[in-house]
């Protein structure tokens, strides 16, 4: 059974998943829990001639399109009248909240201490996501929003009077609002906004730079997450939700002593936490499409106050921000809709805008704003209000870019100190370079290989040898690839290299053996003798006396050559059995949380063409016509050791036919306090995939907590063709048995055939194809028809359902949960589940073909 979240058997779970480093800062973050319990809060520093002045440019406001100015009236104007949704749960109380009350229970969080409330026991508490959601204060910036459109003084009086509300409510370390960074950081962002959005009423000034109650809960918010940094595994997209607070406060309010040194801070922190936030193709680790979004929101937010205060924004950050658009753009359908991957919270770092208002077409306008849309991006047709005010403040284009260092005329180009670094050095080993495939692994005759600086640098930084000289080198840095045929080419050096060809897996066959760092294949053998090998500050790394021996450290042991497949797999928290592939989308990140530094940042190159498959995030997308669309999972199992968001979803399918959920991805719709529920919407029979043995692929230890994740490798993909888009993968999850699943989709015919196999001992399966709420079916033997309806118009489908399986259709079932999705968290509608029970012998596979009649 799962242990509950804050149980000893949970504390103990989680306590396996942390390194050393992450363990002694979270030992060090209680013993100042403890220091801070124990004296009254200090003293916010006095501040004189505060002025605000990242006010917005001329002209941004009448920039806002009528008809979304109208909808976020209209919004303000519900929230005037004190009623509100949040997480499905209707609200008829913000004319005057009582902001520690979950009117989902009905329960009051209790006072106190911050560090002492119990804000995940329901029972103590209430809802927390009910709890804490008004008080990021992202209603409030839709009623300032509201006040800057119209100049009614109405909204911004309501604001002034909620804000003054909260802060008497909330002071320095008292109560639910001062338990988690990420709530700290969001509401940050928010009061930057609202100073912003009511800079014209005479009465912000008196609200905020000469109020000491609001400067004192400014400083202290400061001062919190300063102190309490998201770290190690839990350093996902909370930690960039502090980092942009952090700095959009110390930009915008930067009236503090330490401001500047706050500034600077959270800067390089976020920095460095969106390039480990993100893949190389531009999608966000967590593989859960809503923190894509959340975290993308963020980053722009942030940089908007960057610019705004003149503060120079580090090039990587503006490239993550770019490639994370362009993933986007590549992966939606044809209504703007993404994948349904993972968890999703219905989280937002920036609200300004009404209700019906898309968040992925604003998404959108905003990067072709800022940085300028691609021919093959979709169309966008949404309006917004958030995109003129960001645009506004940010610099966009390529004068936000700086170009790329480059070497002074007659010099050679500093190599990056990476695995993949040394590939792209070598001719041949991408495409663009040619070279015979001998001259790709052995060195030019009479010369002696030599060892690559960065493994035995990266080595000794683990080992902690005293005596080492050498500075690790920067290489999570994004690199360019030339390959147009996915946005995977920016890549991101922090994900471990493949040998020996970068665009593996895209055409790895059932014969094609996952890639290792053997002895035969080592990059310590593309070296050309001829030239010395550089570190970061330009000194050389001393060659080895002989091709197999490098002199070790002095004070340590020589490691041999043949143990650096499994010591890098060991680093990167791999584990993977021969026969599948290692994870390569791991970020670069020591066992002990740390995380190891760029390497100098490349031009910028953008995909040509729309991309279908994303290598390093194990996502595929299949398309065909009328709006065909498919999503393909083989991917890692999410982010960091704990994949906090993740589902046990692998090899799952999610098929859309103009933009209506057909097979669907079920959702999340809840957290905290409905553990079954939790269980469900995450599990394997949760997700249009195979389960063996009533178990899920990966082992859950809490409900935010996967202590073995199954891991996946692709293992063939063509999204190029006009007749036919394939894609093949299978997964480990099952231990001796091994899933492997192949996915057709037939351009001429309309039709998507997928194909199951089991490899290993005699197990029971269940296979589940969940349905979309808009779907009807009629399921006869292991036949079902599907029928919806589409802006007026009869659709249908037939699904044809592997006759070895024994099929029943469940809808709306509690005990256990079985037939539900989720439209957003809080919310579910029973919705249609075919589910084919049997068993497996390893000898045959399961043949599902999906046709679409029009």
């Amino acid at each position: 059974m799962t242990a509950s979240s804050g149980s000893p058997g949970w504390y103990l779970r989680r306590l396996s998943r942390m390194g050393p480093r992450e363990i002694g800062g979270r030992a060090g973050d209680a013993v100042r829990r403890r220091r801070w319990r124990s004296a009254p809060p200090p003293t916010c520093p006095d501040v004189t001639g505060a002025r605000f002045t990242a006010v917005l440019p001329a002209g941004a406001i009448a920039a806002v399109p009528p008809d979304a100015a109208k909808r976020l009236v209209a919004e303000a104007d519900r929230l005037m009248a004190g009623h509100a949704v949040f997480f499905g749960v209707e609200r008829d109380d913000l004319t005057d909240p009582d902001w520690w009350y979950d009117p989902k229970t009905g329960r009051r969080a209790p006072g106190g201490y911050a560090f002492d409330v119990p804000y995940r026991d329901e029972d103590a508490v209430g809802d927390i996501k009910q709890i804490w959601e008004p008080s990021r204060h992202q209603y409030l910036t839709v009623l300032a929003a509201a006040y800057a459109v119209t100049g009614d003084e109405r909204y911004a009086e309501r604001v002034a009077g909620h804000l003054r509300s909260w802060w008497a409510a909330n002071g320095p370390l008292r109560g639910v609002h001062w338990t988690s960074g990420i709530e700290l950081g969001i509401r940050l962002l928010s009061w930057v906004w609202i100073r912003r959005l009511l800079d014209g009423w005479p009465g912000a000034a008196a609200l905020f730079e000469d109020n000491p109650v609001a400067l004192n809960q400014i400083w202290h918010h400061q001062r919190w997450l300063a102190a309490f940094p998201s770290r190690g595994s839990s350093a996902n997209n909370h930690v960039i939700a502090e980092a942009a607070g952090q700095l959009a406060a110390a930009c915008a309010f930067g009236w503090f002593p330490g401001s500047a040194r706050l500034r600077a801070g959270a800067l390089r922190s976020l920095e460095r936490e969106l390039r480990n936030n993100t893949f190389g193709s531009g999608l966000n680790r967590e593989l859960a499409t809503e923190y894509h979004g959340l975290v993308l929101e963020l980053g722009l937010a942030a940089v908007a106050e960057a610019d705004a205060a003149g503060v120079p924004v580090p090039r990587s950050v503006r490239l993550v921000l770019l490639r994370m658009t362009d993933a986007l753009a590549a992966v939606v359908d044809d209504r703007l809709r993404p994948p349904r991957q993972g968890d999703a919270d219905d989280g937002h770092g920036l609200v300004v805008d009404g209700a019906g208002t898309d968040r992925w077409g604003s998404l959108l306008a905003t990067g072709d704003a800022v940085f300028g849309r691609l021919d093959w991006w979709p169309e966008v047709t949404g309006i917004d209000v958030r995109t003129p005010l960001l645009a506004a403040l940010i610099r966009p284009g390529a004068d936000a870019l700086p170009p790329a260092r480059t070497p002074a005329p007659g010099t050679r180009p500093r190599r990056t100190a990476s695995l993949s670094g040394w590939f792209r050095a070598v001719p041949g080993a991408i495409p663009g370079r040619t070279a015979p495939q001998d001259q790709r692994l052995h060195p030019a005759p009479g010369t002696h290989p030599r060892r690559m600086a960065a493994p035995a640098l990266w080595l000794r930084r683990v080992r902690g040898d005293a005596t080492r000289r050498e500075q690790v080198p920067d290489d999570t840095a994004p690199t360019r690839l030339t390959d147009d045929t996915a946005p995977t080419r920016l890549r991101d050096d922090a994900t471990p290299a493949r040998l020996p060809d970068d665009t593996a897996p895209t055409r790895l066959t059932d014969d094609t053996a996952p890639t290792r760092l053997t002895d035969d294949t080592a990059p310590t053998r593309l070296r050309d003798d001829a030239t010395p090998a550089r570190l970061p500050d330009g000194g050389k790394v001393p060659p080895a006396s002989t091709p197999a021996v490098s002199r070790p450290v002095t004070g340590t042991r020589p490691r041999p050559t043949a143990a650096l497949n499994s010591r890098l797999r060991r680093m990167t928290g791999g584990t993977a059995r021969r026969g599948l592939a290692p994870d390569p989308a791991a970020p670069a990140r020591l066992p002990d949380g740390g995380e190891v530094p760029s390497a100098s940042p490349p031009a910028v190159s953008r995909p040509a063409s729309r991309p279908g498959h994303f290598a390093d995030a194990g996502l595929t997308v299949l398309r065909g016509p009328e709006g065909i669309w498919c999503r393909c999972d083989g991917g890692p199992h999410g982010f960091l050791s704990i994949a906090a968001h993740a589902h046990a979803d692998a090899l799952s399918v999610e098929v859309r036919h103009d933009g209506v959920d057909v097979l669907a991805d079920p959702g999340t719709y809840c957290y905290h306090g409905q553990p079954e529920w939790r269980r469900y919407f995450r599990s394997t029979l949760g997700h249009n995939t195979l389960e063996l043995d009533g178990e899920d692929q990966s082992v859950s230890g809490g409900p935010f907590l996967w202590t073995r994740h199954a891991r996946s490798r692709v293992l063939a993909v063509d999204t190029s063709g006009e007749g036919v888009a394939r894609w093949s993968a299978e997964h480990d999850g099952y231990g001796r048995s091994v899933h492997r699943r192949r996915v057709e989709l037939h351009h001429a015919e309309r039709t998507l055939r997928v194909v199951d196999e089991v490899r290993g001992p005699r197990r029971t399966v269940r296979l589940a194809f969940h349905l979309g709420p808009a779907i009807t079916a009629d399921l006869v033997a292991n036949r079902a028809v599907l029928t919806w309806t589409r802006d007026g118009e009869d659709r249908s489908a037939e699904l044809d359902l592997p006759g070895q399986l024994s099929w029943r259709a469940h809808r709306g079932e509690s005990e256990p949960p079985l037939g539900w999705y989720s439209p957003g968290f809080g919310r579910k509608e029973p919705a249609t589940t075919l589910v084919g029970t049997g068993l497996t012998d390893g000898t045959e596979g399961f043949t599902t073909v999906l046709g679409f009649k029009g």
